[in-house]
């Protein structure tokens, strides 16, 4: 049964994202799923997906009962790229014959698309920025290249800061961006694991460590060659017999260079995580650089799997997982190093890490909890216009 189905008389919301809600392929359409699924708890939701184009186009794409259109707009690099298209507004608005003015609140995942319809002023816009700051570590590659992109992204983030404070409220990914705008009514809105078991996985017993994520990502790629260049060798001296597996798309030039290490296997995406997750030991988050939160954590702590992680991917969770008890943490390579060998040794500090840490994810990063702050924050903000 589609979302319009059997429901009357309810508010009007129009959801605003770059990334289908009807796909769960990666963590970003994950999460525009969770929070799409959420608004419709609230009233009848409409579904504009806008991307870049170009050209400015809108087409109807109707899915799972919704009205929903799939719309483009050329890409601006300037100061401008936030400013509404009139175009797209007509266009979207011709689409889904509906005016924006009709609609309860827009609701956008992300900054960038909801800000490219022109939304009269009556009508409340919150944008979910999960991915707010984008942040380094003291171990982050000091490249004359990265010291330029840290240059654009700041210049960058202070656009977004100047145009966020135009919405009438956000929801951050972490208390530690919101803290970054204190000015906007805004909501903690976690990631959290789509895809949780209903027990975790019993200790594997072998000396396999895993990696999974996007290896396309730049930080995953990065994060990845600091562990193999820094942590491996030291690994491989004390544990001679340990693998490292490497879970996730990337090119087969990067993947080559990978699987040139010793006893490193890099097969890309796998279909059965589950697999790959009862397969190892533990799991590795060495990522350095970044913004948003560590979905990959999360999931490997839901999965069963104690987890190595770098102190920039903890700092995202707050209070929520505890280093030392939910998971393991590290602030240089050679912590990192020993970490690892002391959780391929011990698999009894294995366990009690493992059922720590999917503890700590059952209590503080459930679907429920997702969505019982989306719908009370969207709500809020919707009786505050009213």
């Amino acid at each position: 049964m589609g979302p319009h189905v059997g429901k009357v008389n309810r508010d009007r919301i129009l959801f605003v994202s770059p990334s289908s809600p009807f796909e769960v392929s990666s963590g970003t359409h994950q999460r525009s799923r969770l929070l799409y699924r959420a608004v419709c708890r609230l009233g009848d939701v409409d579904v504009a997906v806008i991307q870049h184009g170009t050209e400015v186009s809108a087409v109807r794409a109707d899915t799972d009962g919704a009205r929903a259109v799939d719309a483009t707009v050329p890409e601006r690099q300037d100061f401008s790229r936030f400013d509404p298209s009139p175009p797209l507004t007509a266009a979207i608005e011709a689409a889904l014959a509906t005016s924006i003015g009709s609609y309860r609140i827009v609701v956008g995942r992300h900054l960038w698309p909801v800000t490219q319809i022109a939304v009269p002023a009556a009508v409340p816009v919150i944008a979910d920025v999960d991915d707010f700051r984008y942040r380094y570590s003291r171990n982050a590659s000091l490249t004359a290249k990265v010291l330029a992109e840290r240059v654009r992204k700041y210049l960058s983030h202070r656009l977004t800061r100047h145009r966020m404070l135009r919405l009438q409220g956000a929801f951050f990914a972490s208390d530690r961006d919101r803290r970054d705008l204190p000015g906007l009514e805004s909501a903690v809105l976690p990631n959290v694991p789509v895809n949780v078991p209903s027990a975790g996985l019993p200790d594997a017993g072998n000396a396999r460590i895993l990696f999974v994520g996007s290896l396309w990502y730049r930080p995953n790629r990065e994060g990845v060659d600091w562990f193999l260049d820094r942590v491996w060798p030291q690994v491989l001296r004390e544990i001679p017999a340990a693998d490292f597996r490497l879970i996730g798309a990337a090119s087969e030039e990067v993947r080559s260079r990978w699987k040139g290490r010793p006893r490193v296997t890099a097969p890309g995406f796998a279909e059965d995580l589950a697999a790959e997750y009862a397969a190892a030991s533990f799991v590795v988050s060495p990522v350095q650089s970044g913004g948003g939160t560590n979905i990959k954590v999360l999931e490997a702590l839901a999965y069963g799997r104690a987890c190595v992680s770098s102190d920039f991917c903890l700092q995202a969770f707050g209070d929520a997982l505890q280093r030392g008890r939910d998971l393991l943490v590290a602030g240089d390579a050679d912590a990192f190093a020993a970490r690892c060998i002391d959780l391929l040794r011990d698999a009894a500090q294995r366990s009690e890490i493992a059922r720590n840490g999917r503890a700590a994810v059952l209590e503080h990063f459930s679907v429920d909890a997702f969505e019982a702050i989306a719908t009370g924050f969207v709500s809020r903000v919707m009786a505050r216009g009213s």
